[in-house]
């Protein structure tokens, strides 16, 4: 899943894979931005990385995506969620 907060709000939630997808699916909050190209369903995923990348300006780290709860490595009890 992909969310975006900003300043304490979040603004998106959606499905990686469904980036690709031009209407939102169930609980999905999908902004403009979040809408990309038709793309092979091999590549989505990637897609929806350099979609967000290129939006916030921040680079994707690979940790973030290959090590489980990197992101949450300083809350006590995040391993458990």
């Amino acid at each position: 899943m992909v969310t975006q907060a900003i300043d304490g709000v979040v603004v998106a939630h959606f499905e990686s894979l469904f980036s690709i997808e031009p209407e939102p699916r169930g609980g999905d909050r999908r902004p403009e931005w979040a809408i990309g190209p038709r793309v092979e369903p091999q590549i989505a995923w990637q897609v929806c990385v350099a979609q967000l990348e290129q939006h916030t300006g921040v680079a994707v780290e690979r940790e973030w995506l290959t090590e489980p709860y990197w992101l949450y490595r300083d809350v006590e009890g995040a391993d458990r969620i």
